[in-house]
């Protein structure tokens, strides 16, 4: 079987959160890509990623596993449009986890969830 020499990933709207003492990315960081992700816990971004946010993204009740956003949630507006092909696109609109439309403000929430615009 071959190797994942050829594999690129190109990470966009994301938050990425890391336990004490883990990192953010191993192995050919060369591979990866990306902009507008929210980084917290292992410090700051990683440098080949760009117009990144290293801060707590406010989730609801991580403890919990609830990752929906607060309405103070620096990730709130923070993303890009994109519009990929994914299991989440109805009739063109775009849509998080839950099939709330995206975006529910002046720009994509980052994450797997939008908070709705009566909540920000």
């Amino acid at each position: 079987m071959g190797g994942a020499e050829g594999l690129a990933l190109r990470l966009r709207n994301n938050i990425v959160l890391q336990l004490p003492g883990e990192i953010y990315l191993d192995g050919n960081k060369g591979q990866i890509t990306g902009e507008h992700n929210l980084w917290f816990g292992a410090g700051n971004a990683p440098s080949q990623t760009g117009e990144n946010i290293s801060a707590d993204p406010d989730f609801v009740n991580a403890a919990a596993f609830n990752f929906h956003l607060s309405a103070k949630s620096p990730a709130k507006d923070a993303g890009v449009k994109i519009q990929p092909a994914n299991p989440f696109s109805v009739s063109g609109a775009m849509t998080d986890k839950d099939g709330v439309v995206r975006p529910q403000g002046k720009e994509f929430d980052l994450g797997a969830y939008e908070l709705p615009l009566q909540s920000k």
